[in-house]
């Protein structure tokens, strides 16, 4: 296994929250592994305490698990976990979804539209763990356009696991990353559109990429989600 590089500039905590979060999403770390603030501190020449406050940054954010008097662990989710996760973020992402396609604004475009083109070159780099940060970082922008705060903190914090889980996916499947760039540009057209049923239906394109974790939505459950659309645009 290659080290990670030491890290000597900058807002340290930041930055070793920033390095783990990609190793975790490259497989560096695997699922359910130990993160030892002390191995880690020497690796990347920085100390204890910094390392044990980007621990905190992943584990508000659910990457990381902090197990009392026994440390820190990479989140490794079980396939029930990852259905219940999925379940609640497609009623969650296509609120957002829908009430930031209605907000967006040429500038909010332009911003989502390069992470578009980060995205793009990640693909053409053959880069997944770089693609996994831009994807988070491209939703990451809907969410904030989605004028609700407290949605937009609970996507971030329900998400990443998810992105880590896919991105082992993808990389035990041999997935080509450009499947992944069509998607996202699908959802921009959707965004663009402002159209309910175009952006339901992107939506379920995009969460098919959990084969056999993600069952498309009942009539009932179909309802409820139009329902909150309905009453929050009231």
């Amino acid at each position: 296994m290659t080290r990670l590089q030491p890290l000597k500039n900058g807002l340290l905590a930041e930055r070793v929250a920033e390095t783990l979060r990609r190793a975790i999403f490259s497989g560096h770390f695997a699922p359910g592994g130990q993160l030892l603030e002390a191995h880690l501190a020497r690796e990347l020449q920085v100390s204890q305490t910094t390392v044990r406050e980007a621990l905190v940054r992943l584990h508000q954010i659910g990457l990381v698990t902090r197990v009392p008097n026994k440390g820190s662990f990479v989140a490794a989710l079980s396939e029930d976990e990852v259905r219940d996760r999925l379940t609640i973020r497609w009623l969650l992402e296509g609120f957002a979804w829908f009430e930031a396609s209605q907000r967006m604004t040429a500038a909010d475009f332009e911003e989502l539209e390069a992470k578009l083109e980060a995205l793009h070159q990640a693909v053409q780099g053959d880069d997944l763990p770089l693609a996994a940060d831009v994807e988070l970082d491209f939703h990451s922008v809907i969410w904030k356009n989605s004028g609700n705060k407290a949605l937009a903190e609970t996507l971030q914090k329900l998400t990443p696991p998810l992105f880590a889980y896919k991105t082992h996916q993808r990389r035990e499947r041999g997935e080509p990353l450009d499947v992944g760039f069509e998607r996202h540009r699908n959802v921009v057209s959707a965004l663009r559109s402002k159209d309910p049923r175009q952006l339901r239906e992107v939506l379920g394109e995009h969460f098919r990429t959990y084969p056999f974790l993600f069952e498309p939505p009942s009539a009932e459950e179909q309802i409820t989600a139009d329902l909150i659309l309905t009453n929050a645009r009231a």
